[in-house]
């Protein structure tokens, strides 16, 4: 019998016997403890491949913050997500989805709309966190809403091994699921079968591994009732609890710029909804505070014609030579970018792409703990940048401190990077044609003496900010370095 066919029976319709009780009986809590010691941490950054029979391998990234879940399609091994559409707008486009308060935010790269959808409207995502807990693979993974709350159950029995745990759920029609709890593993499913009057139907078995102290899965396959391996899981990366992840997520972390256009069936069409960088606004509401110099929407209208410019989004992949290394130097939030660039470009093995996450999360660890000894280096360095903003935002229309607060350095690199600030923080090329003497053939008035104080201040701020960023360079640099070793893996 299919995968399918046994999803099928999973919903024929409850007997008589279930009439006079149509809740199902409480799940024993040994099971109920295993779910809930999957997710028992406050953050966490799994990066995971899937290899199945009919699409071959493709690349997932998933974080977990309080309640907030973003999952990101990278594609398969070339950065395609659609390969029949290679050389068409969308071929390459990351899709990026994220649940926060009962909203699920969905994003594909380099468009100029994110939806926000809600109930039966959302496109299902794989819950990492629950791999392993269902006897099949299914996209809206889920034990308690497949499982535990299906009103064809019967019964549960559960069996004590040698320290480990048998439970078996019974549905009506003969079927089975059976979980091995092994403690060795917390207490966590090693196998999980399905039956079908005691005949085998097909299974998944889950390897584990530690990570920062928590026992995860490291490997998973599904079978069939041949036995055979028509899908599993890798686990790249598994971090949890680390200092440099953010506390929380938000719609900014699907990569959404002020300007991005809202489209949700909740807003109606009429209130044309922008996400301003920190909040859902009317489209009137947004052009009014552009207007006004207290927000800047020149990063979206850079992407809109850059994507215009090559022909769409997800033409191609992003290539490492596009890539300007200096201001890599200064920004740890885009490494990100450059590893997944260089590990498409070098076609690296399974091995060596686990090796390239790893050497780029060494780099944010060694980032955080010298921003940390550095904090207050960084403190000053924030100080005349936000007084400048805040004395010239009238007349410059630079980014106000709200605007800007939604782009701080530690919120972009995940809680402590230091990042060079975007747009903004090259006094010297702002103000280059201004300079006494430069305007040839014109009287220049000599500086006020305020002007001359400000210069000094922001020349200060920019020999600090040079001699803060340099070792972030010396890191980046090293990354690099690390990575041409794998070449050829």
């Amino acid at each position: 019998m299919s995968m399918l066919c046994f999803v099928c029976l999973l919903a024929l319709p409850a007997q008589t016997l279930v009439e006079d009780s149509p809740m199902p009986p409480d799940p024993p809590e040994e099971l109920l403890a295993a779910q809930a010691a999957r997710g028992a941490f406050a953050t966490a950054h799994v990066v995971w491949t899937m290899d199945e029979q009919t699409v071959g391998r493709r690349f997932f990234q998933s974080r977990f913050a309080g309640s907030a879940h973003l999952l990101v399609l990278h594609g398969d091994r070339h950065g395609a997500l659609r390969p029949d559409r290679v050389g068409q707008p969308g071929a390459y486009s990351e899709v990026r989805q994220l649940l926060l308060n009962d909203a699920q935010w969905v994003y594909v790269q380099d468009t100029p709309s994110v939806s926000v959808r809600h109930g039966g409207d959302a496109i299902p995502m794989l819950d990492i966190r629950t791999v392993g807990f269902m006897p099949y693979y299914s996209s809206s993974q889920g034990l308690t809403d497949e499982f535990l709350s299906d009103p064809d159950i019967q019964d549960y029995e559960v069996l004590h091994d040698s320290g480990a745990l048998l439970i078996t759920a019974r549905f009506t029609h003969g079927r089975a699921v059976r979980w091995w709890l092994d403690p060795k593993q917390g207490f966590q499913p090693t196998r999980c079968a399905m039956f079908l009057d005691e005949e085998f139907r097909g299974q998944t078995l889950t390897l584990y591994g530690e990570f920062d102290g928590v026992r995860f899965p490291q490997r998973l396959e599904y079978q069939d009732a041949e036995h055979e391996v028509t899908r599993s899981i890798d686990i790249l990366l598994a971090a949890f609890n680390r200092p440099w992840h953010p506390a929380s997520l938000g719609p900014a972390d699907l990569g959404i710029l002020p300007g991005h256009r809202v489209d949700s069936k909740d807003l109606g069409p009429s209130v044309a909804p922008v996400w301003d960088g920190a909040h859902v606004v009317t489209r009137d509401a947004f052009l009014a505070r552009v207007g006004k110099g207290d927000l800047d929407a020149g990063a979206f209208a850079s992407m809109v014609q850059q994507v215009k410019e090559r022909g769409g989004p997800g033409i191609r992949p992003a290539h490492t030579a596009e890539f300007n290394l200096e201001a890599l130097r200064r920004t740890p939030q885009t490494w990100e970018a450059y590893v997944q660039a260089f590990v498409r470009e070098n076609d690296l093995d399974l091995d060596d792409i686990r090796k390239a996450w790893r050497l780029l999360e060494d780099a944010r660890r060694r980032v955080h703990e010298y921003a940390e000894s550095n904090a207050a280096g960084f403190s000053r360095l924030q100080q005349p940048r936000a007084a400048a903003a805040a004395r010239g935002s009238d007349q410059s229309g630079s980014q106000s401190g709200e605007q800007s607060g939604g782009m701080q350095p530690a919120e972009q690199a995940g809680g402590s990077e230091p990042v060079e600030q975007s747009g903004g923080s090259q006094p010297a090329e702002q103000s280059g044609g201004s300079q006494p003497g430069e305007q040839a053939g014109k009287a220049v008035p000599a500086d006020k003496p305020d002007d001359a104080k400000r210069r000094e201040s922001q020349q200060a701020a920019e020999a600090l900010e040079r001699e803060l960023l340099e070792p972030v360079g010396k890191i980046f640099d090293e990354l690099v370095a690390a990575l041409s070793s794998l070449k050829g893996g």
